[in-house]
């Protein structure tokens, strides 16, 4: 059965506390289609697209390296493609997915490719393995946030306190 499918979502988060105060706004839109090809086939392709806007207040534990460039873009595509060997036994699917980020003006693209094999001996049993490239998008923090982080040494170390700090990175 062929189906089409939209799904979209707002979501709204806010911290406010002494070490951090953080607020974001995130939308998003995904697309997917399903197509079937006869009695073994099944493709699905797609995509979607995402904004965030974060607002982080400085503090004396927290500061932001780039407070005016607070918007993370992303966008994807991808296809899918699904073949049963052995109808109910034997699977195999093949697919790649195009995703875009754009944040702290520089601009990614990722291609992701995957293979996935399906056995399913029993209807108890299934034995599955895959080989994907899959790529991780850094936080807001992650890339522009400066931490730090006073810490007391214990009794009879160092007396003086010693200051750690996280320096975010847009190469993270």
């Amino acid at each position: 059965e062929n189906t089409l499918s939209l799904q979209s979502y707002y979501d709204y988060f806010l911290r406010d506390t002494t070490a951090i105060s953080e607020e974001r706004h995130t939308a998003d839109l995904d697309v997917q289609h399903t197509i079937v090809v006869g009695e073994r086939q099944e493709i699905v392709w797609g995509g979607g697209a995402r904004i965030t806007a974060v607002s982080l207040a400085e503090s004396i534990d927290v500061a932001v390296r780039r407070p005016d460039d607070n918007t993370m873009e992303f966008g994807n595509v991808f296809v899918q493609d699904t073949v049963q060997l052995l109808p109910e036994r034997l699977a195999v699917t093949v697919g790649t997915k195009l995703q875009y980020t754009a944040h702290l003006g520089e601009e990614d693209l990722q291609l992701q490719p995957s293979a996935r094999l399906v056995w399913t001996p029993t209807v108890r049993q299934t034995l599955w393995g895959a080989v994907s490239r899959a790529a991780r998008t850094p936080s807001h923090m992650e890339r522009s946030a400066l931490l730090r982080q006073r810490v007391n040494p214990p009794m009879g170390a160092n007396p003086f306190p010693t200051l750690v700090t996280f320096n975010g990175s847009p190469r993270f």
